[in-house]
């Protein structure tokens, strides 16, 4: 299956993810907001970046932009629940605007979440 970076900041919602992720195969490297995602990229070798749009340090708006640049082919998928200053449509919208490949709200269905992963996979090979 893939590998997948999965930038959470929410340790509960990191877990669940986790243990959503290995069950249907991936391998996942953890990581609690993009400052570690991206100290993270070199030994994960990612095929897919799975992130929280609103997060401590470096959230994930500016991840997307710093990975979009460094890593252009890169599967991206920006999920959000919103923020203190934007509503969760507008936090994806702008996601998409800025090149994540995929965006969901939360909560993000499981079945919807496993399936998109699997056509990003599907485009990349």
């Amino acid at each position: 299956m893939a590998r997948i970076l999965l930038v959470e900041d929410n340790e509960t919602v990191r877990f669940a993810l986790t243990m959503l992720l290995r069950e249907s195969g991936h391998s996942v490297t953890e990581a609690p907001d993009g400052n570690a995602a991206i100290a993270a990229m070199s030994e994960a070798q990612p095929d897919v970046v799975v992130t929280d749009v609103f997060m401590p340090a470096l959230d994930g708006i500016e991840l997307i932009c710093v990975l979009r640049e460094s890593h252009p082919e890169l599967k991206i998928v920006a999920m959000s629940g919103g923020g203190s200053f934007l509503n969760s449509a507008a936090a994806v919208g702008l996601a998409e605007k800025l090149g994540a490949d995929v965006v969901m709200q939360k909560p993000v269905d499981n079945d919807t979440l496993l399936a998109r992963i699997e056509e990003l996979i599907r485009e990349a090979a």
